[in-house]
């Protein structure tokens, strides 16, 4: 059993993921949670993050958007 860590993981690909590697692996979900999620998740921004934190999973799988470039077109 692996070690999975979905940054971003509440969104529609995240959740889809998440309910389809539960079953067989440790999830963990980092997200901002800006909108409803459906899975089990940490508020967390993936900015923040260090190296210490992420060598405690055997996979890190990146979801999130990056909203600051998004935001500064607006």
């Amino acid at each position: 059993m692996s070690k999975v860590l979905l940054i971003g993981g509440s969104g529609y690909v995240g959740s889809a993921l998440y309910e389809h590697l539960k079953t067989k692996h440790t999830i963990s979900n980092w997200d901002l949670n800006w909108f409803d999620s459906f899975v089990p998740s940490t508020k967390k921004d993936y900015n923040t993050v260090t190296p210490d934190e992420l060598t405690k999973y055997d996979v890190v799988v990146l979801l999130a958007d990056f909203m600051i470039a998004v935001s500064a077109l607006i």
